[in-house]
């Protein structure tokens, strides 16, 4: 079986981001587990897999976590929307820690 596995460098609610671009960006690389103990307000770049691309949400989770992303535009929205970040690609993105109706996201 032939499994296509699309791998993007993403930032929420945003724009994609060239692999060179990523160390003078600020964001701190983070798990996923991490990024969930961090304030609200925070940059950060983390690493997971694509469970869920629909509309302004998407899930990524790793091996230890999950987060939910929240985008209403941006290259990361347009995407989604196009079909170019479905379930089960591994992602980079990077966005800032919130909270919203308590749920805990980047955007």
């Amino acid at each position: 079986m032939n499994t296509l596995l699309r791998f993007f460098i993403i930032t929420a609610l945003i724009y994609i981001i060239p692999l060179q671009s990523q160390a003078q960006s600020g964001y701190s690389d983070v798990t996923i587990e991490e990024a969930r103990e961090l304030a609200p307000g925070t940059d950060v770049r983390i690493k997971g897999i694509v469970t869920r691309a629909n509309g302004r949400f998407s899930h990524i989770q790793d091996g230890d976590a999950a987060i939910s992303t929240f985008q209403a535009s941006g290259s990361y929205f347009n995407a989604i929307n196009a079909g170019d970040v479905a379930p089960c690609d591994s992602i980079i993105i990077e966005g800032t820690t919130d909270e919203f109706n308590s749920l805990f996201q980047l955007s």
